[in-house]
């Protein structure tokens, strides 16, 4: 943001040298004061605001704001610089309207255009607030994850954010250093190395925390939940500025009726506006093949539909298994066919399909044995991904 930076410097030492220059010259017109004053609070309150919405702000942008402010109540103001003033307040607010609707990463030359010209003319009209509060998303769950991230940010003001450190599992009857930091990290009573014990009452907290963070909730802490809790908390922060991000650029509207499949939970919330219907456990992909990102509008469904193997699926898993079983397609309702035809090929050497050498593909018939279960909700995307039942 070189520019922004730039252009807020000018600004300050014009406003600066119009305020000097007023003050030898002994003018202390009020005419506009008063609306001068309440433009520069609109745009200290809105900068003051940031941290709460997760984004962090240059100092010195404030500290110009109210370096201006003092400026004015000190009588040191002409109404003739209230142009002038409109333009020093829009760029001591760019950079923060532009993270704030657009995200932190550098947005295009045009983005700045714009966003500088919807600032000026909110300031103009004396409208900062109200153009900024109409850009804070309404969704609850926004604003959940603001009071999450408040939370968060607090507990390790308060406390340091202690790491239980690699180790065997730990399980109710430990004692030692690890359990102590366990109970630390959890919240718990802080007891001395020689005496931490993981109770009844460790253990409930360890159970609470792994259903709130989609873990398996046994009560103990194994290798899954001992990385989950010893993410750094500077890293738990990031991810919740990043998705408080992706909510301000509209990627988790809440209008009308919605299908959220919740990634890190595995769960599916079915939601109509700020009502909440139901929730149910879903499959997602794995590391190695994440499922994506996407917001997009459920056109319609498919009820007892075909499925198409994915090759590296028929490669990877399928066709190994054909070796040792000639009769795995017809089980599982599977037919082949050359690809570019809908006519079913009745037999293939299958010691000689790889990778690359594969004219193939696999459909399945619908019924019980289906994969996609009885329906799939199609949602047109470039990257092929459908929300579907399942037949287990």
């Amino acid at each position: 943001h070189g520019q922004v930076i730039a252009s807020v410097c000018l600004l300050i030492i014009l406003l600066v040298a119009g305020v000097s220059r007023a003050s030898e010259a002994g003018e202390h017109a009020p005419a506009g004061r008063g609306q001068a004053l309440q433009s520069i609070d609109d745009a200290i309150a809105v900068l003051g605001d940031a941290a709460a919405h997760g984004i962090e702000i240059r100092a010195a942008d404030i500290a110009a704001l109210e370096a201006a402010r003092s400026d004015i109540i000190m009588g040191r103001w002409q109404a003739a610089w209230q142009a002038d003033l409109q333009t020093f307040i829009v760029e001591a607010l760019l950079e923060y309207a532009v993270d704030f609707t657009i995200g932190r990463d550098d947005p295009s030359r045009n983005a700045i255009a714009d966003m500088r010209a919807a600032l000026e003319a909110a300031t103009e009209a004396g409208q900062i607030p109200a153009w900024y509060t109409a850009r804070i998303p309404a969704d609850p769950g926004y604003h959940l994850l603001r009071a999450a991230m408040q939370r968060l940010v607090d507990s390790a003001t308060a406390t340091p954010w202690p790491t239980v450190g690699a180790g065997p599992s730990l399980v109710p009857g430990d004692t030692g250093e690890r359990v102590a930091r366990l109970r630390a990290r959890l919240g718990l009573q802080p007891y001395t190395d020689s005496d931490a014990v993981f109770d009844a009452r460790l253990m409930e907290a360890v159970i609470a925390y792994q259903r709130r963070h989609g873990l398996d909730a046994d009560g103990f802490v194994g290798r899954q939940t001992r990385e989950h809790l010893d993410v750094p908390f500077e890293q738990r922060v990031e991810q919740i500025r990043t998705n408080l991000e992706r909510w301000r650029r509209g990627d988790f509207e809440s209008n009308g009726k919605q299908v959220r499949v919740n990634l890190p939970s595995y769960e599916l919330e079915y939601r109509d506006g700020d009502g909440f219907f139901g929730r149910m456990r879903v499959v997602i992909g794995s590391t190695n093949n994440p499922t994506p990102l996407l917001t997009d509008t459920i056109k319609y469904l498919v009820f007892s539909p075909y499925w198409f193997v994915p090759e590296r699926i028929t490669l990877r898993e399928i066709v190994p298994k054909l070796h040792s079983e000639p009769g795995y397609l017809e089980r599982l309702n599977l037919d082949v066919f050359a690809k570019g035809s809908h006519q079913p090929v009745p037999s293939v050497d299958w010691a000689e399909m790889r990778r690359g050498n594969f004219p193939y593909y696999l459909r399945q018939r619908p019924g019980s044995k289906n994969s996609l279960g009885r329906a799939k909700f199609i949602f047109p995307n470039d990257k092929n991904i459908y929300l579907h039942d399942t037949s287990a």
